[in-house]
């Protein structure tokens, strides 16, 4: 009988939504007294029926909303909510609070909190944020300044409001928090797979998404981060045995094999965790999956562009000089476009990941995680509140084995990536739990076992020692080597123990690696070497005759390699710079045989730069090394073959062939022939004493007087080095010619040496024969040792062979005393003969 007017206004719950986005202050918002009386009304007779359509319908303003436009309202509406704690308490019962069945792109939608989580500044989630940096390829420095801190100012703003968000719901029941809990589990293990290198980015949660739970999980640690680690204790040690929150079945393990994995995680139980462990783990999984990742992806990532940007460089020039043809032109438009959008990629990135809050944020935290790592390898489990005592067990506690290698790695990368980008950040910080973490695992063999997290440590220490932007050349963060008590310790042994170490690392790329793991050591090295205690330090290691040759006999080969290869470069530069130089022949020449020979010469380059760096540090090394330690350098394994590397590296800066070596920019390649005939010279001068003259002496490949002659000319002419030292050059030239003459008469003495007498590797005559054990050949003892400090086996048939294997060949070395003897005796009857008849 009465006809309804149909309506097209929501009835019901939903007719609160747009209420709750009003400003609070209107008559048209809700207020928090309705909300309140709402809560105590409905508790437990459908509150969550109530809540639901509430928190979807702000969760579809927050999913529409950017950081451009306005993503407070939704926020705002939220905590509104929140704020009640009968309501907070209720929103992780919804229906879509924690979808089983959505995958990780999907749960930043479709979950109650996604859409919040997910408001990014990223322009990989949210390409409008480019409009912030403006366009072209020369940015204006303070537009980009201002992009920055626009966006860091909003996305800090944003971080407030979502840990105000959690820790409302956290805070209103126990329930309620493990349900928040096992959201962000849930979040974690979806996307497990960001923590690869290579991964589909459709089928994963985007960045903003994950750095903003991870800066909220941040928040939620700060009552455990104070300096002291008061509550590290607290963070349990077997959260991993067994199933735990977080799947790491698939995880490398830090030092653990598969068989104690399995041993320790038998029949174990699901731990009963409380909430500081819980966040700590969660902190230290979303760090792995996101800001830890964002390094790794942000050092490739300017690898190629500054690929491109070179490419692009290059092309560039060729059209300024009206040399370029139709298809590179139209690559100048790609490349110019493809820059543009990697410039604002680039700095969207940055002005996130380098915000120096969250960075300093990440650097108490991964104190944090220092802490507790040391406080499981300590035996009395006392550290930090007592100072952690060396050497550790042989073998690491099953604790500490079966961790996931991630953990140690993602410090790694955290701090070499500060150490590169914003050293300020912990300049003025503490660096204790550092120096006292790397020192401890670079020195204790067996509880790393992957060689590259090792020499990730060693580069950290190698960043220290430089000094970083608008400080002075002394103003270092190193300087805490030469002060700290553990560093003081363990800082030598431990260096020059990896540096024999990185020899055999496992991988393809090993014997590139060793160079530049090597030089980081070199640098650290030279460092700290003023310092009287360092220095005692590596006199005493040179005291452990055995494993110092080792580190010397590498020292040498990385010498002989390093400056054989940069000088070889320097020549294939040279040559193609003369053939360059004739611009007829060149520009007769096709463009493909110019572009060919283009990409030799900068292959070259980039390589002669790369050794000859190397190189020359390594030489320094042996130079200041020589200048305090002898004995080792002089023993018959070693002193010839040092003798002769010197004197090849001689021959080559001061003979004939030093013109084929004048590249036009020799700084362009750090080639400094100066010093490094000055650093040669000082290890000849270093070692002057009557076993190192017999190595001299010995050399028939490379030792000529006439050179050494040359060398004492120019060091004379180029003030290279002072009068007493060109004096003391050609004294000991003087007494290598003395032992070559009367090692010429030795020779006619002996006559022709019988086979059975000579080394078989080197063909001279034995001293001191020893047998070898499976091939049963005999051979000069020292021949033997300096074979083996490069190969752990017979030269003769490939068995495994250790010195303490040889056998002394007395019978063998009696005969040939006895045939010198006798051979000196028929000579001088020779002599003595013409004499008599007379």
């Amino acid at each position: 009988m009465f006809p309804q007017i149909q309506s097209t206004m929501q009835l019901g719950a939903s007719q609160l939504v747009e209420r709750l986005f009003a400003d609070q202050d209107t008559p048209s918002s809700v207020p928090t007294e309705f909300l309140k009386d709402l809560s105590v009304r409905f508790k437990d007779d459908g509150l969550e029926n109530i809540i639901q359509p509430l928190v979807t319908g702000i969760a579809a303003r927050a999913r529409a909303a950017t950081i451009l436009t306005d993503w407070r309202t939704p926020f705002r509406a939220l905590l509104m909510l929140i704020e009640v704690p009968a309501i907070a308490a209720v929103i992780p019962h919804i229906a879509t609070w924690n979808p089983a069945n959505a995958t990780a792109r999907q749960i930043e939608i479709v979950s109650a909190l996604g859409p919040f989580f997910k408001t990014s500044g990223f322009c990989s989630d949210d390409p409008s944020v480019a409009e912030l940096f403006g366009t072209g390829l020369k940015r204006n420095k303070a537009d980009s300044a201002g992009a920055f801190a626009s966006i860091r100012g909003t996305v800090r703003g944003i971080h407030t409001l979502l840990f105000q968000i959690v820790n409302g719901i956290i805070r209103s029941e126990p329930e309620a928090k493990e349900k928040m809990l096992n959201y962000l589990y849930s979040v974690l293990g979806k996307n497990e797979r960001r923590a690869q290198m290579q991964v589909d980015r459709a089928t994963v949660s985007g960045d903003g998404f994950i750095y903003n739970i991870t800066e909220v999980l941040m928040q939620f640690c700060d009552p455990f981060m104070d300096s002291s680690h008061s509550k590290v204790d607290k963070i349990s040690h077997t959260f991993f045995k067994g199933k735990s929150k977080i799947d790491v079945t698939k995880e490398t393990r830090i030092c653990a094999s598969k068989e104690l994995v399995e041993e320790y995680s038998a029949n174990a139980a699901l731990e009963t965790t409380n909430f500081i462990t819980d966040i700590f783990f969660l902190t230290l999984g979303f760090h792995h999956i996101g800001i830890s990742r964002m390094y790794v992806d942000y050092k490739r990532f300017m690898k190629d562009f500054y690929e491109v940007r070179d490419q692009y460089d290059r092309l560039k020039e060729q059209e300024s000089s009206g040399q370029i043809s139709p298809e590179n032109a139209l690559l100048v438009k790609r490349y110019e476009t493809q820059l543009e959008k990697m410039l604002t990629f680039r700095l969207s990135l940055e002005s996130q990941i380098m915000d120096p809050l969250i960075l300093s944020h990440s650097f108490q935290f991964y104190n944090l995680v220092m802490a507790w790592l040391l406080r499981i390898v300590d035996p009395a489990h006392a550290y930090p509140r007592n100072p952690i005592k060396l050497p550790l067990p042989e073998k690491p506690a099953a604790d500490f084995a079966i961790l996931p290698e991630y953990i140690v790695e993602d410090i790694v990368e955290y701090f070499l990536f500060v150490l590169r980008h914003s050293p300020e950040t912990i300049g003025s910080s503490t660096l204790d739990e550092l120096i006292t973490f790397t020192m401890v695992f670079l020195i204790t063999p067996g509880y790393i076992k992957n060689p590259y997290l090792k020499a990730k440590l060693a580069e950290i220490l190698f960043y220290m020692t430089l000094p970083y932007r608008g400080q002075r050349n002394d103003d270092t963060l190193g300087i805490k080597l030469n002060t700290h008590p553990v560093a003081l310790q363990c800082l030598i042994p431990a260096i020059m123990n990896f540096y024999v170490e990185v020899e055999n690392t496992g991988r393809s790329s090993q014997f590139y690696d060793k160079f530049n793991i090597r030089y980081n050591i070199s640098q650290i090295l030279k460092f700290v070497w003023k310092n009287p205690i360092h220095r005692n330090m590596v006199k005493a290691e040179s005291q452990k005759s055995e494993s110092f040759v080792r580190f010397v006999n590498l020292l040498m080969n990385d010498t002989t390699y390093l400056l054989d290869e940069g000088l070889t470069k320097l020549g294939e530069i040279r040559g193609i710079e003369v053939e360059m130089d004739d611009k007829t022949r060149w520009e007769a020449q096709t463009p493909q045989y110019r572009q060919e020979r283009d990409g030799v010469l900068r292959t070259a380059q980039r390589q002669a730069s790369s050794y000859i760096a190397l190189g020359n540090e390594t030489v320094n090394m042996l130079s200041y090394l020589t200048e305090v330690i002898k004995e080792p350098f002089l023993t018959a394994e070693i002193v010839d073959r040092l003798a002769t590397m010197l004197d090849y590296n001689l021959v080559i800066l001061v003979g004939e062939k030093m013109s084929t070596l004048k590249v036009k920019n020799p700084d362009q390649y750090r080639f400094q022939p100066r010093i490094l005939l000055s650093d040669i010279v000082a290890i000849y001068l270093n070692l002057d004493c009557p076993a190192f003259i017999s190595a001299l002496a010995r050399d028939d490949r490379s030792y000529s007087a006439s050179i050494f002659h040359k060398a004492s000319r120019i060091l004379e002419g180029r003030n290279l080095k002072s009068a007493d030292e060109i004096a003391k050059l050609k004294r000991l030239v003087l007494k290598v010619e003395d032992v070559r003459q009367q090692g010429a008469e030795d020779e006619e003495e002996l006559g022709e040496i019988p086979e059975e007498f000579l080394d078989p590797l080197l063909y001279s005559l034995m001293e001191d024969p020893v047998l070898l054990p499976t091939s049963n050949i005999s051979i000069d003892r020292s021949t033997i040792k300096s074979h083996l400090l490069s190969d752990t086996t017979d030269p003769f048939n490939r068995m495994p062979l250790k010195i303490g294997d040889v056998i002394d060949n007395v019978e063998l070395r009696e005969k040939i005393q006895a045939w010198k003897t006798s051979q000196r005796s028929k000579k001088h009857q020779q002599q003595a003969e013409p004499m008599e008849t007379d």
